[in-house]
């Protein structure tokens, strides 16, 4: 069996569901060059705590939560006019404990910003972990001024439950963090 069957064994096919985008697993072939010329760009990661990431630092940090199963890599894919990989969602680390986890998510793809896909990222995320992992709340966090990617998280169902203060040494000025939160509607303790 190939690694890339592995992962699809492993983790389904991703979830599409009709839209321009679908998930699917982010594989080690999707961490080329450029996959580390996202990390690179500095509008890019303006709001990352990932910066300047090598393909082989990408395939460890993939596989060790793909071993661990303490968190889960997606390569989120523009569907047309032909299939190309635009950025990433990563579920976890996952409290399996507590049935949480927390969503991150990157649009490499400068082009595909303001067009839509990190709402649907994120719908799609939080679909494949509350239907495929059973979670029962999700989180994330974000530098305070990333309005679009709060505002992405809101389209999408979450909504703000926190501020934390002072969270982030972020361009040279302190500022606080933003936490999204969604939760599953149909888990029920036990199930």
């Amino acid at each position: 069996m190939t690694e890339d069957n592995l992962f699809v064994r492993r983790l389904g096919p991703g979830l599409d569901q009709g839209g321009p985008i679908r998930l699917r697993p982010l594989l080690p072939d999707d961490l080329g060059e450029r996959y580390e010329a996202w990390f690179r760009d500095e509008q890019v990661t303006r709001y990352l705590e990932a910066r300047g990431i090598s393909a082989f630092d990408a395939l460890r940090h993939l596989m060790d939560g793909f071993q661990s199963e303490a968190w889960f890599m997606y390569a989120i894919e523009q569907k047309a006019p032909q299939p190309c990989h635009v950025g990433n969602l990563k579920i976890g680390p996952i409290n399996r404990r507590h049935a949480t986890a927390e969503i991150s998510i990157v649009i490499g793809e400068r082009d595909c910003w303001g067009r839509g896909v990190a709402t649907e990222a994120v719908r799609l995320g939080t679909d494949l972990a509350f239907g495929r992992f059973g979670l029962r709340k999700l989180y994330a966090g974000m530098v305070e001024g990333n309005e679009g990617s709060v505002r992405a998280f809101e389209k999408a169902g979450w909504r703000v439950e926190s501020r934390l203060p002072g969270a982030f040494i972020h361009e040279g000025t302190i500022k606080g963090k933003v936490v999204v939160t969604i939760d599953n509607p149909g888990f029920h303790v036990g199930s």
